[in-house]
């Protein structure tokens, strides 16, 4: 596995919240889901490939400000299902702009509607769901943005649901798609994102 590098919560950025795309065009947002929710909707707006926008974004900040970072992929779940230093949303930002860019590859197959109305049962009632949008009103604007194209390219309708604390995905959207367990976190036993 790569080493990710990730942006530790709560630093605010030297020289603010930038990305220098491959033209040289500068993106900037008012947070890293912000930025992120840029690129990827530049990307799939100039018919370019989606690449990995969090990754990228993260990456070239970490080479300017190492000290401002940590490796991501060394994060152990807390028994809350909180990541360290890691905010929900800007998780979420990360995982919305790799499903927005799967979804307009055609990589991201999508469930009959008695799966996702059974998953939704689930998510409804599990004590890790918590609201993504949080306080970051410029941020989760943007973002909204690109998952209201992400929902409408999967052809989803909203079932209120928020994101999964746990996963750091929005279960809005998850629901709908054909995703793999994951074993790489600890959830519990009524996930059905969890490994049998």
């Amino acid at each position: 596995m790569s080493v990710m590098l990730a942006p530790k919560g709560g630093l605010a950025p030297p020289g603010g919240y930038v990305f220098i795309a491959g033209n040289g065009r500068r993106v900037v947002g008012s947070s890293w889901a912000q930025v992120i929710s840029r690129v990827t909707e530049q990307r799939a707006l100039n018919k370019q490939p989606p690449g990995e926008p969090a990754r990228e974004v993260y990456a070239q900040f970490c080479a300017r400000s190492p000290t401002h970072c940590y490796q991501a992929n060394r994060v152990v779940v807390s028994v809350a299902g909180q990541h360290a230093g890691h905010a929900l949303v800007n998780r979420v930002a990360g995982w919305i702009a790799g499903m927005f860019a799967a979804l307009y590859r055609g990589k991201a197959p999508l469930v009959e509607r008695n799966l996702v109305d059974a998953r939704v049962r689930v998510c409804r009632n599990c004590a890790y769901q918590e609201d993504w949008r949080g306080n970051c009103v410029g941020c989760s604007a943007s973002l909204v943005g690109v998952w209201k194209k992400a929902m409408k390219k999967a052809g989803a309708k909203t079932n209120g649901l928020r994101g999964c604390r746990l996963l750091g995905e929005d279960t809005d959207l998850s629901v709908w798609l054909e995703l793999p367990p994951r074993n790489d976190v600890v959830l519990p036993k009524h996930c059905w994102r969890a490994t049998s």
